[in-house]
């Protein structure tokens, strides 16, 4: 893979990375509650899925930290993460 492709690769992931810290901000705010919510944890879903493509598995562990790594959020992140990407982890790359 050419320099540019991992440019562009590590750029898919930054942006869906982005994506998923909003959509958690909405979240963990109470911004979205109900059906809203549950859109948005689909929508991290999609995005996790795109940092899988992107990146492989490495990538989406390496995301989850990063977003995890919140005082007093950590373990609710991650277990959210967990939740809502499991059936990305069975998923062959």
């Amino acid at each position: 893979m050419n320099r540019l492709a991992q440019l562009a690769l590590a750029d898919q992931i930054a942006q869906a990375e982005q994506a998923v810290l909003r959509l958690l901000g909405g979240i963990e705010t109470g911004v979205a509650t109900g059906r809203t919510a549950e859109a948005y944890k689909s929508a991290i879903g999609r995005h996790g899925r795109a940092i899988l493509d992107a990146g492989g598995r490495d990538a989406l562990a390496a995301v989850t930290d990063r977003i995890s790594d919140v005082p007093g959020r950590e373990a609710d992140r991650k277990a959210l993460l967990a939740k809502l990407w499991a059936d990305l982890e069975r998923a062959p790359e």
